[in-house]
């Protein structure tokens, strides 16, 4: 019996050593957890955030889908930068893929905030502010473009700002922390990170930003010139807004239309669109005012469900400045934005409460010269936004 037992040992024991296995030898320590990282310079921004390894990512039509983004005050107003990735609305294909392909079908980008929306920002002015694309900033008249890339791998997403201009703007306080917000779908997350500072106290006044006033172009116009010029070139004409049915906001409440689109929420509010709400997104359809409304005005190009309704009328109220550099000119201008009696008839006093009828439309206006004159782009248009 002992030696039954004797060799039932040894039949255990022997393998352990036969694997030629290390007695001494450890597991492999687990890899690090990625972690949150914010660092400022005096040239670049670098932000980095965790990711779940080896995720496959899907997308569907419907509005804001992922984003990863810092959100940073600077004098009390709101930034912020990042990944973004959108889709449209109404029906299309479904995408899927890694995160390099996700990372294709999106943008990377700066936005001011202000009461919820956000402008994005293209640059930074030779006065040392940063200019939005509503503003209509060419590369000429900014002193920085605006720099914001991104590069993933498969458990981290870094991004990073780069440029001096915009790092002092809105780095110049010095924040202890910024905010690093990431959505996948439904699901948001935030986490207020502390920021490393690698170089000297940027100071919004420790060095002049550069201007293009040594880039004035000999023939720059007067404001008065330019005035006429505008009045000549851009008549006062009628502006018209898009309705159309049939569209799906998905990942959208009925409370973020009336937010994103109120002109949208104010044709539904007086009953020329129908709005569904399921929780999980909105239905948008025509009702028979709504239709009538499209056969009176349809566009030209004959495609159904959808007109453009006469809103409003712009009146040229002043020239607020006039720059130039090289061959081009930038005029600065404050329009007036009136509703049409149209637009009286079927909103309301309600129509008030929409982008630019409540406040004055500043807008800026660029030429090129050639041949002896001023002239605007093939094919301008100057709208302005209901949003």
């Amino acid at each position: 019996m002992k030696k039954l037992i004797l060799v039932f040992i040894i039949a255990v024991n022997v393998p352990c050593y036969a694997a030629g296995q290390d007695r001494t030898k450890r597991p492999a320590p687990a890899p690090r957890a990625i972690e949150y990282h914010a660092t400022v310079g005096e040239n670049e921004a670098v932000f980095t955030f965790p990711l779940p390894p080896t995720q496959i990512y899907e997308w569907c039509p419907g509005g804001l889908q992922y984003a990863w983004k810092v959100k940073v005050n600077s004098d009390n107003q709101d930034y912020e930068f990042g990944y973004s990735m959108f889709t449209a609305m109404g029906a299309s294909p479904c995408g899927r893929g890694n995160i390099q392909k996700l990372m294709r079908e999106g943008q990377f980008s700066l936005f001011k905030q202000n009461d919820g929306a956000g402008s994005m920002v293209t640059g930074v002015t030779g006065e040392g502010r940063f200019a939005t694309y509503q503003e209509g900033y060419s590369d000429e008249f900014l002193a920085e473009k605006t720099d914001v890339i991104g590069f993933a791998g498969r458990r981290q997403i870094t991004i990073r700002l780069s440029g001096p201009k915009a790092v002092r703007l809105l780095f110049a306080e010095r924040p202890k922390y910024v905010t690093l917000e990431s959505q996948v779908l439904e699901k948001k997350r935030s986490v207020s990170v502390p920021v490393t500072y690698v170089s000297k106290k940027p100071r919004a006044g420790a060095a002049p930003l550069i201007t293009n006033t040594a880039k004035q172009a000999a023939t720059c116009s007067s404001k008065e010139q330019a005035e006429e010029l505008v009045k000549q070139l851009i008549p006062d004409d009628e502006i018209t807004y898009p309705l159309s049915g049939n569209l799906i906001y998905q990942r959208l409440s009925l409370a973020d239309v009336r937010r994103e689109n109120p002109m949208d929420y104010l044709l539904y509010e007086k009953g020329y669109l129908e709005m569904q709400d399921d929780g999980y997104s909105v239905l948008q359809k025509l009702t028979p005012r709504g239709q009538r409304l499209v056969k009176q005005y349809g566009r030209e190009n004959g495609i159904p469900d959808e007109a453009d309704i006469p809103i409003a009328t712009k009146t040229l109220v002043s020239v607020d400045k006039v720059t130039c550099a090289a061959n081009k000119m930038r005029v600065d201008v404050t329009y007036q934005v009136l509703p049409t009696q149209n637009a009286l008839d079927m909103f309301g006093s309600d129509v008030y409460r929409a982008k630019p009828f409540d406040r004055p439309w500043k807008v800026g206006i660029e030429f090129t010269y050639g041949n002896g004159a001023w002239s605007l782009r093939k094919n301008f248009h100057l709208y302005p936004s209901f949003r």
